[in-house]
C-alpha cells in the first residue's frame, strides 16, 4: 500500500504514449462500484475473480502499461497470467516512507474540508503541539490524500517554547499514537468508508495491524495455554502422559482456532470455516508432534519424571508450536482474508 504504483504507471503512460490499463480501475468499471462498495457488498472473492478476468482479457495487448492492486499476486493463476502477459515490476518503498508521507506536521497551517475535520477530531486525544501531528497520521491512515504547498519561514529568535518539555510530549505521543496502531484501537476502517477514501477491512470491526494481531494471539494463547495445562494435570493420573497431552490438546486448540478467527483475524460469518478449520487440523497435528514428541523425549530421559518436570517440557513446546502456530495462521489458514486495505 502506498508505494506509488498508481503514479507511476500514469507517468509511464505520459513518457511512452502506452496505453495504461488498471485492472482496480477495470474491476469497477465493469461492476459499476467502487472497490471499497465490491468488498463491502460481495467480499473479497468475487473482487479477486473480477480482477482475474481483467487479466485475462489484457492476453494479447502489445506496447501497453498494466497497474494492478498488491494483492493480485495472493492467487496464483494471476500471477502465472502476469508472466505472460510482459515483465513484472514489483514496486517496494521502506516502512518510514509508507508511514508518513508528510514532511512537517507543526509548523505553518492546516486546512480541510470541514466535514472531514469534523470527522476526525473525536479521535484526536492530544490538544497542545502534537495535535496537528496526529490529526495528519490519522488523516493519512484513513486514506485521504495530503498536499504540502512549500512556504517562507522565518523563526522568530525571542520563541519561548520549553523545547525539552514540548520534545517529551510528542514522544509520549508518539508512543501512545503508535500503540493505538498497532492495536488496532483506532476505527481506521470506519473512517475509511466514511469517508470515501481506500478499503475498508473485511469481516467485522476487528482490526488486523501484525501488531494487534500479536498481542491479540499472545492474550488467547496465554489463556489456551492454561486451560490446557489444567486438562492434562486432570488427565495425567488416570490416563497417562501422552492420551492426556492428546485430549487436553484437542479440547483447548477447537477453542483456540475459533477464538483466533473471530478475535486476532476478524473474520466474521461461514465464508471459507470449513477450509480453514481443516488447515487449523494441521496446526493440531504439528502441536501435537511437538508436545507428544517433547514428552517421549524426556520419557526416554527419565524413565519416571516428576510431573512438574513434565509441564515445564509441555510449555516450551507449546512455546514453539504457539510461535509456528501464529505464522501459520496468519499465512496460511486466513490469508487473503485481511485488510483490504493492505492491498491497492
Amino acid at each position: 500500500m502506498g508505494t506509488g504504483k498508481s503514479s507511476v504507471g500514469r507517468i509511464l503512460e505520459k513518457q511512452t504514449g502506452f496505453h495504461r490499463f488498471d485492472t482496480d480501475e477495470m474491476v469497477s468499471s465493469k461492476l459499476k462500484m467502487s472497490i471499497q462498495e465490491i468488498f463491502s457488498k460481495y467480499g473479497e472473492e468475487k473482487f479477486r475473480a473480477a480482477e482475474t478476468e481483467a487479466l485475462q482479457s489484457l492476453t494479447g495487448k502489445e506496447s501497453a502499461i498494466i497497474v494492478t492492486g498488491g494483492g493480485v499476486v495472493t492467487k496464483a493463476k494471476n500471477t502465472d497470467l502476469l508472466k505472460r502477459l510482459g515483465t513484472v515490476v514489483w514496486l517496494d518503498a521502506d516502512h518510514a516512507t509508507l508511514r508518513a508521507r508528510f514532511s512537517d506536521a507543526q509548523c505553518g497551517f492546516k486546512a480541510g474540508r470541514a466535514e472531514i475535520i469534523k470527522a476526525l477530531l473525536p479521535q484526536v486525544e492530544d490538544d497542545a503541539w502534537f495535535f496537528d501531528t496526529e490529526l495528519l497520521l490519522l488523516a493519512e491512515r484513513s486514506g485521504l490524500r495530503i498536499h504540502e504547498v512549500p512556504v517562507d519561514w522565518v523563526d522568530d529568535p525571542d520563541s519561548r517554547v520549553d523545547l525539552v518539555a514540548t520534545a517529551m510530549a510528542d514522544l509520549r505521543g508518539v508512543l501512545r499514537l503508535g500503540a493505538a496502531l498497532g492495536s488496532g484501537s483506532l476505527p481506521l476502517g470506519d473512517l475509511r468508508a466514511r469517508l470515501g477514501r481506500g478499503q475498508p477491512a473485511l469481516g467485522g470491526a476487528v482490526p488486523v495491524g501484525l501488531g494487534g494481531q500479536l498481542l491479540r494471539f499472545a492474550g488467547i494463547g496465554v489463556l489456551s495455554t492454561a486451560l490446557y495445562l489444567v486438562l492434562y494435570l486432570l488427565l495425567r493420573g488416570p490416563l497417562g502422559a501422552q492420551p492426556a497431552n492428546l485430549l487436553a490438546l484437542l479440547a483447548t486448540a477447537i477453542g483456540n482456532t475459533w477464538a483466533n478467527r473471530a478475535i486476532t483475524f476478524g473474520v466474521q460469518g461461514s465464508r471459507g470455516a470449513l477450509r480453514q478449520h481443516v488447515r487449523a487440523l494441521v496446526l493440531f497435528g504439528l502441536g501435537l508432534a511437538l508436545t507428544g514428541g517433547s514428552l517421549a523425549a524426556l520419557h526416554a530421559v527419565v524413565p519416571d519424571p516428576s510431573w512438574s518436570a513434565e509441564l515445564l517440557v509441555l510449555i516450551a513446546a507449546n512455546l514453539v508450536a504457539s510461535s509456528l502456530r501464529f505464522v501459520l495462521l496468519h499465512a496460511w489458514v486466513f490469508a487473503g482474508r485481511r485488510d483490504a486495505g493492505r492491498w491497492h
